[in-house]
């Protein structure tokens, strides 16, 4: 893992040994902001399942992007466009990597102008919103307000939230929702990667068990119940339909190291529970939205 050391230099951003960077051009109410960026997160199969969480709040945030320049245009309202000096920003940065835009008209600019190629797609929105909702902490010389109906929305955390079951409108989607959203995202990932760490024992596969669409606790409850030895007759009843393959693996296995394989069973404990509430939490505030929503519509109405 290498990390970001000097910004004006060439080793800007590298991932897992390999080097991604990627610069973004975003438009905000008084300038325009350059930011190097991870591009690995936006060169994948499904891009927004991904950026969003990276935008919620600033943790996050910087870990993937940061701020190269920010130019501030005087009397923005008369010139919208790109100037020659945000045109002479981005030339300065360019070491030959994609550029990501949040407009059309700016694609096709800096691509006349400077020959660069610039992404102008849904994965790149994503990118400007989550600029957008983080704007005065990733730009601190930005000290102009955004205007409320010029905001961009999420479309991977909306599709998260419909994920979840929530059917609810974009913009009704605020930063405590986001939030609590996050924190479930990071739960459910969290929870494949200790069932990539169980599924390594392969004990429940031996004894024929289907363990597809399985989460990391039920994994290791199953595993408690064949080699520990200490499952109460509650914690049977969940595998009614495995519970013989189960126990007829009992005795069979050696060689699991139990200490370690307490602490992972303890973690999805820990995990599992620790969704649960936030899925309560995020229940509220999702109901909390609409219904202020609805009576903001009848005393319009």
């Amino acid at each position: 893992m290498y990390h970001r050391h000097d910004l004006r230099g060439v080793d800007i951003y590298f991932l897992m040994g390999t080097p991604v960077p990627m610069k973004v051009l975003s438009e905000t109410p008084s300038g325009f902001a350059l930011f190097v960026f991870n591009g690995s997160l936006i060169n994948v199969e499904n891009p927004l399942e991904i950026l969003w969480p990276k935008f919620v709040n600033s943790t996050t945030a910087d870990l993937n992007i940061w701020l190269v320049e920010f130019q501030k245009i005087e009397n923005k309202s008369t010139a919208p466009g790109i100037d020659e000096r945000v045109m002479k920003m981005i030339k300065k940065w360019y070491i030959g990597e994609a550029l990501l835009v949040g407009k059309p008209e700016h694609k096709e600019a800096i691509e006349k102008e400077l020959n660069i190629s610039c992404r102008c797609d849904e994965a790149a929105m994503e990118v400007m919103w989550g600029v957008e909702n983080l704007l005065h902490i990733l730009v601190p010389n930005e000290e102009t307000e955004l205007r409320e109906d010029r905001k961009l929305r999420s479309q991977g955390l909306h599709m998260f939230l419909q994920s979840l079951g929530y059917n609810i409108k974009k913009e009704l989607v605020n930063g405590q929702i986001a939030e609590i959203a996050c924190f479930i995202y990071h739960c459910i990932e969290i929870n494949k990667e200790q069932l990539k760490c169980l599924r390594r024992i392969d004990y429940l596969e031996k004894e024929g068990i289907d363990t597809q669409g399985w989460h990391a606790l039920r994994y290791a409850t199953a595993v408690s119940i064949m080699c520990m030895d200490e499952p109460s007759s509650e914690t049977c009843q969940v595998f009614s339909e495995e519970l013989q393959k189960i126990n007829g693996g009992k005795g069979k296995h050696t060689g699991l190291i139990k200490g370690n394989f307490k602490i992972i069973c303890k973690r999805a404990i820990d995990v599992s529970q620790c969704k649960v509430e936030k899925l309560k939490e995020l229940d509220a505030l999702v109901k909390a939205a609409q219904e202020r929503s609805g009576r903001a519509a009848r005393g319009s109405g």
